[in-house]
Formats: C-alpha cells, structure tokens, sequence
C-alpha cells in the first residue's frame, strides 16, 4: 500500500510541475506579444503621421507647381520685353556713340558697360582726357533717347588689392569712378536729379577673376543702367 500511495503522489507531482513551466511559457508569450502589439500601434502611428506629412508636403506641392505655373507667362513676357529692351539700347549706343561704340558693351540686363581701362588710369578716379567724348555722346545718348528715365551709375573692379592708390579699398575707389562719371555727365548736360550711384569693388565680376594675374579687363568697368521707374530703383 505504501508503495502505491509513493507511485501516486510521484506521478500526481509531474502535471503540476509541467503547469509551471506552461504557465511561464504563457506569461512570457503575452509579454511578447504585449510588446510587439506596442510597437505595431506605435509604428502605425509613425505611419499616419508620416503619411499625413506626406499628404501637407503632397499638398505644397501642388499649390507650389500651380504658382509656377502661373508665373511661367509673366515670366516668358518680361524675358522677350527685357530682349527687345536691351537690343533697343544696343541699336542706339551704336547709333549714337558710332565709332566709340566699341568701347562699351550692352550687358544681358541691358546696362551700359565702359571699359575701365579707358576711362581711367590704374588706381585712379580722374576721367582720362579720352574719355570726355565718349562721356559726352553717352549724355547725349541718355537725353535724347532715354529722357524721362533714371540712370544708375555702378563702379566695378576687379579683385586685384589697392596697393599704389590713395584709396582704402576697391570698394571706396568704384564708388568715386562711379561719382565721376556721374559728375563728368552732369557737366555734360544730364539732369543731376536723375542720376544715382553704387560701388561694388570686386564683388559683381562681369567673369571669373583669373587667380595669380591681374584681374580681369571686363571687370574693371562702370555701368550705366537705365532705369524705366522710381519703383524700379529700388531693385536696379
């Protein structure tokens, strides 16, 4: 009797035992399912939230493209009127300047570029002697064809450093180039109260300045721009 009563109690002792094992294998499924339950709530919140940026950015997009869309007109129209602007001024520096019109180029903007070298020695604001006449015909260019216009007046230089010259920097020396031309124009005959000016030293390069040499020629200028407003000055 007593060694059934053993063989019982031993055999009644394994279920129990396989219970617990069960029951932890159970209680760490749940936590990893508990966890990875989490993390799919949590990635489809990623998920909304990103495909609800998706949709604003999606949405900028759209308004953006229609924005270009309506301004590629406006935009191809002032690029044919700027192209026929710059080819009217480029007919009448021909026509009036002649011969001295190859001292200057028409730019892309349609502003009046004069070689620097011609108008002024190295280092220096004082107009050369040759270069009355042309500023003369550029007056006369600027009261004939373009009367009722402003014009600016822009001294450039290239990035060669002031060395042999009174002037601190290449910004001081284009602001005074630009000051004479305006004076030399005034003196001949354009209205002062329609003229301004700016100086930019190096900093516009009309091309790349060549590293090791001196500057570049293009670049040593002063522009004339004909500006066809008020309003338009403040963006010139």
């Amino acid at each position: 009797m007593r060694v059934l009563f053993v063989l019982l109690l031993a055999v009644g002792c394994v279920p129990y035992y396989t219970y617990e094992q069960l029951r932890d294998q159970y209680e760490n499924m749940r936590e990893i399912h508990k966890n990875l339950i989490a993390k799919v709530e949590k990635w489809k919140s990623e998920a909304r939230k990103a495909e609800e940026r998706a949709h604003a950015e999606h949405k900028k997009c759209v308004l953006l493209q229609n924005r270009l869309n309506s301004l590629l007109p406006r935009i191809k129209e002032l690029e044919k009127g700027l192209k026929q602007w710059r080819s009217n001024v480029e007919k009448n520096v021909k026509s009036v300047l002649g011969d001295m019109s190859s001292k200057v180029q028409v730019t892309e903007s349609g502003a009046i570029a004069v070689e620097g070298e011609f108008l002024f020695a190295s280092g220096s604001d004082k107009l050369r002697p040759q270069a009355l006449p042309l500023i003369r015909k550029l007056a006369k260019l600027l009261t004939t064809r373009y009367r009722d216009y402003y014009y600016r007046i822009d001294g450039h230089t290239d990035d060669q450093p002031i060395r042999h010259s009174p002037f601190k920097s290449n910004w001081h020396l284009s602001v005074m180039r630009a000051l004479s031309v305006l004076n030399a124009l005034k003196d001949a005959g354009v209205p002062e109260e329609r003229m301004f000016i700016a100086g930019f030293g190096e900093f516009k390069p009309r091309v790349p300045n060549r590293p090791g040499k001196k500057g570049h020629p293009l670049n040593r200028r002063v522009e004339i721009t004909i500006v066809q407003s008020t309003e338009e000055m403040r963006y010139a």
